[in-house]
């Protein structure tokens, strides 16, 4: 794995004059006689949020430096303002050794999984690389990320189709209906919007409802109003990298340019290639969304139980230091519903809880068995 220099990273990622407006970047307003430069400092989808819903890129938001509340936010239609392009693009944000050149079977194996045709009902047929084509043509950066990228580098097959990228909310969806509009899938997201994603309605008893889930770049949570919250996006690798769990799962791949990125600077170094993970946990905790804290806990639970073999001493400090601060946040979370969609989504990766055993395992093998008795073990007994 080679560490390219910063001139061959520049050159791969200069942008072009038609290319889309990112953070950082400043857009003339005109504002009575006289021009009003602002500057883009993230971005937010102002739509409906749900499964199925129908979205479109005249709800995506320019959140501008002059704009002093969430509703003062104005929407800026970039083809419309004069443009100052002074944002950088996300890897020109990163140090040397955050950008990788991988082995060349690696990619071989990548395309191979993303080329995997997924066939529908009434003989229709995609691939999560027609996609993720059709979105890099529209000028935006798209990447593999997460888990596939971390079994990739493992030697193991990838499983889950899971896309980050610069593409906004609402522009993702018109770009990628333009595709799934023909083939009778459909899109909608979380209840927040942090994760948007495709599914298939011919699979009626979905047992691969999701065909992929993309996620822009986050940078921060907050409420629009009093009872809806929402997430900003940006155009930062090293922002979004807060909000994730664990270090090995935090590498993005660029397909296009057969790159990886490693925002964390530790994502490489912890997987530990062909060999055994160490289990880090991405620090800041984040505090909000509420369970935010509580969610990275028991992240790295789940992947001490995937991976029994792995050092636990990381894992051990962390508890150690951060323990009571997890246990706070997971404590705000009253409504039993919302602790078991915590508990079931970070640890078995569903909406179902799984076998409470492997759960209370884990507990009592990292020396936090009072955690599983006081939260984990009353939801299954509000279940019954």
């Amino acid at each position: 794995m080679s560490i390219l220099d910063t001139k061959k990273v520049n050159e791969l990622y200069c942008r072009q004059p038609n290319d889309p407006v990112i953070c950082g970047d400043k857009v003339c307003l005109p504002d009575k006689s006289d021009p009003e430069w602002c500057e883009v400092i993230s971005v937010r989808y102002k739509g409906k949020l749900g499964e199925r819903v129908d979205t479109t890129k005249e709800k995506d938001y320019f959140h501008l430096k002059s704009d002093k509340t969430v509703e003062d936010r104005r929407c800026i239609e970039v083809k419309s303002y004069p443009r100052k392009a002074e944002g950088k693009k996300p890897a020109l944000k990163l140090d040397e050794n955050m950008i990788r050149k991988p082995e060349p079977n690696i990619k071989n194996s990548l395309e191979d999984f993303l080329r995997k045709v997924i066939r529908l009902g009434e003989g229709k047929k995609t691939s999560v690389w027609g996609i993720m084509k059709a979105v890099r043509s529209g000028g935006y950066d798209i990447w593999v990320a997460g888990g596939a990228v971390r079994d990739l580098l493992r030697g193991e097959s990838p499983k889950d189709s899971d896309l980050a990228g610069t593409v906004p909310i609402g522009v993702f969806s018109e770009i990628v209906g333009r595709i799934i509009g023909q083939l009778g899938l459909a899109l909608g997201s979380n209840s927040d919007g942090s994760v948007w994603h495709i599914f298939d309605p011919y699979d009626f008893r979905k047992q691969k409802f999701r065909i992929l889930e993309y996620a822009p770049l986050k940078l921060s949570f907050g409420y629009v109003h009093e009872e809806e919250c929402r997430w900003e996006y940006d155009h930062d690798l090293t922002k979004d990298a807060v909000w994730r769990d664990l270090t090995i799962n935090c590498l993005f791949y660029d397909v296009f340019n057969d790159l990886i990125f490693d925002p964390t600077g530790d994502g490489w170094n912890d997987l530990q290639i062909n060999s055994v993970p160490n289990l880090r946990v991405i620090l800041p905790l984040p505090l909000e969304p509420k369970g935010e804290a509580a969610k990275k806990l028991l992240r790295l639970l789940k992947f001490t139980r995937r991976y029994p073999e792995a050092d636990k001493n990381l894992a051990h400090s962390f508890i150690k230091e951060h323990l009571s601060v997890c246990t706070q946040d997971f404590q705000k979370l009253t409504p039993h519903h919302r602790k078991i969609r915590i508990v079931a989504h970070a640890f078995y990766g569903s909406g179902r809880l799984g076998k409470q055993d492997e759960l209370r395992k884990e507990c009592v093998n990292m020396g936090i068995d009072h955690i599983y008795q006081e939260f984990f073990e009353p939801l299954w007994k509000e279940l019954k």
